[in-house]
């Protein structure tokens, strides 16, 4: 999976949203590659992770596994 760099917590996790909570992920960081806008992206492998899976993509200073959160679409709205 390719995410921006911000996503990556240490080296080695991210954190996907599930059940409107965070869960941290330990991930393999397999590398970088340029990014589709500006920047470059990082290259993770996790077992774990499956299709459909929505990952935390900014930098959260306090993120823990369990955190609340809501997501929020494109248009600023959030989504149930």
């Amino acid at each position: 999976m390719a995410l921006p760099p911000q996503a990556l917590y240490g080296n080695d996790r991210i954190y996907r949203l599930v059940n409107d909570q965070l869960e941290a992920i330990n991930v393999v960081r397999l590398g970088s590659r340029p990014g589709a806008e500006q920047g470059s992206e990082i290259l993770i492998h996790s077992e774990v992770l499956q299709p459909g899976d929505w990952v935390l993509t900014t930098q959260l200073p306090n993120a823990i596994s369990g955190l609340p959160i809501r997501r929020i679409t494109d248009s600023g709205n959030s989504t149930p």
